[in-house]
């Protein structure tokens, strides 16, 4: 993370400097008379200014917030071109330094290599453009797909060899493997969402803000009060970072109006009663 001081005061003092160190925050200053400290950094808020902020008017922070990390994880890092990244987005470009490195100079955990199996004959049907992507672009990831695990082998707990057959062909693989792990797939388990009134998309996952109506909040659901984050959510970003932040945003949105509402739990702790008396405040 870079922080540039708002004062100009700020770039020498010495607990400025401190405060920064201890929040892990890296201050975006050079040598003195260094004209280029802050040129990357200027470069993009113009963008974001220019693409984003001059383009559309914003009813809350929040709905700015939002629109803000959208144009960064949804457009700007995956898919805008830079004239400095040789016309490349910045994962583009970054995935190609990585293939590279990862070509010129091979590590050990390269060598070895990760194997993945998956039963659908590819990846594109239940995960992101984004994440399809990544995956590709990892030379040391070997992708074997319309394939099941059928066979473990190993001694004494330990795992030794994995053997999988092709779902259409019928025919067997064995390899050597120490290690397994078992991912459920990103396919969204949001079929009790049903009996809630939230509204889903055809793949299930929760749909929220405007695909719901021109006036509904960033993040809300079709009921009221249940707000959808990360993965689950229709047309976000797959990644944690993303998830991290949209969570952020809800809780910032809601925890105003937190003090106006109370709803208070019966003894069995699963009825919800709106005239039930105020529960007492904790000391």
């Amino acid at each position: 993370m870079l922080r540039r001081p708002f004062e100009s005061a700020q770039y020498t003092s010495l607990a400025f400097g401190q405060r920064c160190r201890e929040a892990g925050v890296r201050p975006s200053m050079g040598s003195v008379g260094d004209c280029f400290d802050n040129a990357m950094c200027e470069s993009f808020f113009a963008t974001l200014e220019c693409e984003l902020l001059d383009r559309r008017r914003f009813k809350t922070q929040s709905e700015a917030r939002m629109a803000v990390f959208e144009f960064i994880e949804g457009w700007y890092n995956p898919h805008r071109r830079h004239s400095a990244l040789d016309y490349l987005s910045p994962i583009n470009y970054e995935r190609i330094q990585q293939t590279e490195s990862l070509t010129a100079s091979p590590t050990p955990s390269t060598k070895a290599g990760q194997l993945q199996i998956v039963r659908s004959p590819g990846l594109e049907a239940t995960m992101s453009r984004y994440l399809v992507e990544r995956i590709a672009a990892l030379a040391n990831v070997e992708l074997v797909i319309d394939s099941e695990v059928v066979l473990l082998e190993g001694q004494d707990g330990v795992l030794a060899a994995a053997r999988w057959r092709h779902r259409r062909s019928g025919k067997e693989t064995r390899r050597n493997i120490r290690h397994m792990f078992l991912f459920i797939g990103a396919e969204p388990n949001t079929s009790w969402l049903s009996h809630c009134d939230v509204v889903l998309d055809q793949k299930g996952f929760v749909r929220t803000g405007t695909e719901l109506g021109i006036n509904r909040p960033a993040l809300a659901t079709s009921r009221s009060g249940v707000f959808a984050v990360g993965d689950v959510r229709a047309g976000s970003v797959k990644r944690l970072a993303a998830a991290v932040g949209e969570g952020a945003q809800v809780v910032a949105a809601i925890t105003p109006i937190w003090p106006r509402q109370t709803i208070s739990l019966s003894r069995k702790g699963s009825d919800l009663s709106d005239n039930a008396e105020p529960l007492p405040e904790a000391e």
